[in-house]
């Protein structure tokens, strides 16, 4: 099996967060896995700093992993880019923000070290046909499966205009969505709800991790500061757990002031610990859709179509299908896998 992971790493970047970064790490370090590329896609950062900030976490664990630059606007027309950007971009111009992350040198806007990068000008169709000569480099050795932490644009759109691609994508694991009208509305999906219709409507075998599910996790200051000291004592992971600290230590001080969580949330880390080690999950088989309520994009819970346990403002965006769905995280199993497999303690 080759993985993909298509993801919005921020890591190195005031006001983003890292959990993709973590998930990367967990990729890069485990034996198990056959990371074939990483694609970027806007979201936390823009597609640009995304390839930016995954290439510096490969130099990290000596990998040459292609990184290939994605879609960097919605294929969804009525959301705003511009508006999206802003938001996420307001963290890193505060002051007391570039304070937690001072020393750390991250890229600018926009700039780019990948070769194969899309052009501010390239439209999803172009970014397309680039995403589908990688996945047909890597049908030699199997099935492709997709790791999508990110929106989910870039598999939408090689689903949309690469068909026959698309077709060797035996899987697509994604952290997204919430299980229900609650007050949380997950951005992965929210960002992009026609990509993500795209990718539902598409029959591809499909797991998804919620957001109501990850924030059931934790990484506390105390934790990594734990885990920080066992590998300093150990030569051969010290440098590596500093190379860590440098961009996680500043988010986890930063999402501790700005989310109810004492530390973070490790969301995208989930998706890739449930392939290496299924027990760290509960999962379970449902049927699902996508629909639009007046607050954002969720994934519900349905029962087919009767309606039932809805509230009667939705508009669906696909009919019911049959999706793996994780319902619980044991957290400490899901760190101490991730402590063990990348820095071995």
């Amino acid at each position: 099996m080759s993985l993909i992971i298509d993801c919005d790493p921020g890591n190195g970047i005031p006001g983003a967060n890292v959990d993709d970064a973590l998930a990367l790490c967990l990729a890069w370090s485990s034996p198990q896995l056959d990371l074939a590329s990483v694609w970027t896609v806007f979201g936390n950062v823009s597609a640009a700093e995304g390839a930016q900030a995954a290439h510096r976490l490969a130099q990290t664990f000596g990998v040459s992993t292609p990184i290939l630059t994605g879609c960097d606007a919605p294929l969804d027309t009525y959301v705003s880019r511009g508006a999206w950007r802003d938001k996420m971009e307001t963290p890193r111009r505060a002051p007391d923000v570039e304070r937690l992350w001072q020393g750390e040198e991250y890229p600018a806007q926009g700039e780019s070290a990948q070769q194969d990068a899309s052009d501010p000008c390239e439209s999803a169709q172009e970014v397309a046909a680039r995403l589908a000569h990688d996945v047909m480099s890597h049908v030699h050795g199997g099935p492709v499966t997709i790791a999508a932490l990110g929106p989910l644009t870039d598999i939408g759109a090689l689903i949309r205009f690469e068909p026959e691609a698309a077709r060797h994508v035996a899987e697509i694991r994604m952290m997204g969505g919430c299980q229900g009208y609650g007050d949380l509305v997950d951005t992965n999906v929210a960002i992009d709800p026609l990509a993500a219709s795209i990718v539902f409507a598409s029959g591809i075998d499909l797991t998804v991790v919620p957001l109501d599910v990850t924030r059931t996790t934790q990484l506390s200051r105390e934790r990594w500061e734990q885990v920080r000291q066992r590998a300093g004592d150990l030569p051969e992971q010290r440098e590596r757990a500093e190379a860590i600290d440098a961009w996680l230590s500043p988010w986890i001080e930063y999402s501790t002031r700005t989310r109810p969580v004492d530390g973070m949330w490790v969301h995208d880390m989930v998706v890739i610990a449930q392939m290496l080690c299924p027990e760290v999950v509960e999962e379970e088989a449902g049927r699902f859709m996508l629909a639009r309520d007046p607050r954002g994009k969720l994934l519900e819970a349905c029962d087919g179509g009767s309606g039932e346990g809805t509230r009667g403002d939705e508009e669906f965006l696909t009919k019911p299908r049959q999706v793996n769905m994780v319902t619980a995280v044991d957290n400490d199993r899901l760190l101490t896998l991730w402590t063990n497999v990348v820095l071995g303690v």
